[in-house]
């Protein structure tokens, strides 16, 4: 029997009181104020998804390179980490975990540009053509990217960015962002999962052969970076695929098509007399044995 609970109160109450006996996607924060003789047990490991934001690069404020610069500097992620997972999981800089196979090198990722530094933010924004537009975050509501993009929000209002985060259903939130007509945002922010656990990931996200007629382009591509792409996924030397999507990252470091924040958690809550109970990196797929 599955039961959809989606507060995040109602589920622990359920899971206290025993009526139900696993709980998945479980929210962080009242798991760790349990106390140590509780009924209720919890694992995590590091899942496949990433928390990223993804700038609508062909419409709006964020066609501006040096404007979605001037956001990416003003981005503190330990503070969004902090408030998203109590400071548990880790900062991304690339749209890959360290676990994904064809992942670069740290050495070979150009991160001099990546950081929060309010100073670069406003050399930037100063720079670019931005003259107060709204921009506009959407998330899916309800979730731990509700709360992350509140967060950002804030951030980027104190750097004198005027930014605002709407909140939709999963369904008006994918019409939104892949078949809207591109008004309706400046970016949207997501812990997107990568179920492949490789570098290929990121083809479906940064080449326009993804793309169908009826599908948004928000201008997150570009001739190098969709070669790079197609390379790496024929190519069979682990070390050159590596230097392919060093050069991918790299090229979307560059054109600052987006700013992954941080590496996303699965965690599963349990009734502490079953056993076997074990999270797995790939959220939103479940096994039951």
């Amino acid at each position: 029997k599955y039961r959809v609970l989606t507060d995040a109160n109602t589920q622990m109450l359920a899971l206290e009181n025993g009526e139900i006996d696993i709980l998945t996607n479980a929210n962080l924060t009242p798991l760790m104020q349990l106390p140590d003789d509780s009924d209720v047990k919890w694992e995590s490991v590091e899942a496949s998804s990433i928390a990223a934001i993804l700038f609508n690069s062909a419409n709006g404020p964020a066609a501006d390179i040096n404007f979605r610069k001037a956001v990416r500097n003003a981005i503190d992620k330990e503070e969004v980490i902090l408030g998203v997972y109590e400071g548990v999981t880790s900062p991304a800089d690339i749209y890959m975990t360290p676990s994904f196979s064809g992942r670069p090198d740290e050495e070979d990722i150009n991160k001099e540009d990546l950081g929060f530094d309010l100073e670069k933010s406003q050399q930037y924004l100063e720079a670019s053509n931005y003259n107060g537009e709204e921009f506009n975050i959407v998330v899916l509501s309800g979730t731990r990217d509700e709360a992350a993009a509140q967060i950002v929000q804030g951030q980027l209002i104190e750097a004198g960015i005027t930014c605002t985060v709407t909140s939709l259903d999963a369904a008006s939130f994918f019409q939104v962002v892949f078949y809207g007509t591109g008004d309706e945002f400046s970016a949207y922010q997501r812990a997107g999962g990568v179920s492949v656990l490789d570098a290929d990931g990121l083809y479906s996200y940064f080449n326009t052969n993804v793309l169908d007629p009826s599908r948004y382009n928000m201008g997150c591509y570009n001739d190098e970076l969709e070669s790079l792409l197609d390379a790496g996924r024929v190519e069979v030397d682990p070390e050159t695929r590596k230097d392919l999507y060093a050069q991918a990252c790299n090229n979307i470091i560059e054109n600052a098509y987006q700013i992954p924040l941080y590496y996303d958690l699965s965690i599963v809550a349990y009734n502490g007399n079953i056993k076997g109970v074990e999270p797995r990196p790939l959220t939103g797929l479940y096994y039951f044995n």
